[in-house]
């Protein structure tokens, strides 16, 4: 285990627990990332596991977000030069949607996945609409 977070409402007690947590890191030599290492409120939220956890909400982050257009134009651009099959890209929306519905993303995914239409020469074989099964999923 290499990420936790703890939650709380009494500031000075998360501040106990966290000096607690560096004593015993430093009988292991382990030292806590100090710049990773803070105390958030609840309205700032926390980034973990690559979601954003809000009050009651949790979020994708935005990088992740850029990350996976970017991987969807490149696997479109690989697909279309014949370097990559269907297979692979299907891989990959499937990954990406289950990874994002851990999320509250249900728009955002109805809205970003059918974006994305894979064609070879004249021939789509991945539809925007076909897209759309990956979301039930």
């Amino acid at each position: 285990m290499d990420d936790f977070c703890i939650f709380g409402n009494d500031k000075e007690r998360i501040k106990w627990i966290r000096e607690q947590i560096v004593e015993h890191l430093d009988g292991l030599r382990l030292k806590i990332h100090e710049g990773k290492s803070r105390i958030y409120t609840v309205k700032e939220g926390v980034e973990f596991l690559g979601f954003r956890h809000l009050d009651g909400t949790v979020r994708v982050r935005k990088e992740n977000v850029r990350r996976f257009r970017r991987r969807m134009k490149k696997l479109q651009k690989e697909y279309a030069a014949g370097r990559i099959k269907i297979d692979r890209v299907k891989e990959s929306l499937v990954s990406w949607n289950a990874h994002a519905a851990n999320a509250n993303s249900l728009r955002l995914r109805q809205e970003l996945i059918p974006v994305f239409a894979f064609k070879k020469g004249e021939r789509a074989e991945l539809e925007p609409c076909v897209a759309r099964r990956f979301l039930e999923q």
